[in-house]
């Protein structure tokens, strides 16, 4: 029996026998009109009551405005400077706005493969960073 006939670990063999030759599983990538993709600044998460991982990520701002009134004479904007109505915050605190852009949920091996998927990319750009920094270093 060759390396080809038994299943490897990790391998996906759907409703084949543990005797049955190990074939190749075609997974096909479909990308809905809905998908989007999202800036985060930060995470917060939480292992929720079904003992999923729950992840919501967050990018952050400054606060902005919730209206703005202008100065008008015969519905024409005449006044350079607005008067600025702010809920939270305002340009002269402290205020950090967390706009929170995606939720996502996994049960625990899903979490597992993110943690090991996000570990292997992290390890890249860290080496990518060092190359590019030495490059740098020997142009001085």
């Amino acid at each position: 029996m060759s390396d080809t006939d038994t299943k490897k670990p990790g391998q996906y063999v759907f409703g084949a026998s543990p005797a049955a030759p190990v074939q190749p599983l075609k997974f096909v990538h479909e990308q809905p009109p809905t998908y989007r993709i999202f800036h985060a600044d930060g995470v917060w998460g939480m292992v929720n009551i079904q003992g999923n991982v729950q992840m919501d990520f967050f990018l952050e701002r400054s606060p902005r405005p919730d209206f703005v009134t202008f100065q008008a004479k015969d519905g024409i904007s005449y006044s350079e400077i607005p008067e600025l109505k702010f809920k939270h915050g305002g340009p002269d605190d402290n205020t950090v706005m967390r706009e929170f852009q995606a939720g996502i949920v996994m049960n625990l091996a899903t979490a597992i493969q993110v943690h090991t998927v996000l570990g292997n990319f992290i390890r890249l750009a860290q080496t990518q960073a060092q190359v590019a920094a030495q490059i740098i270093d020997q142009k001085k």
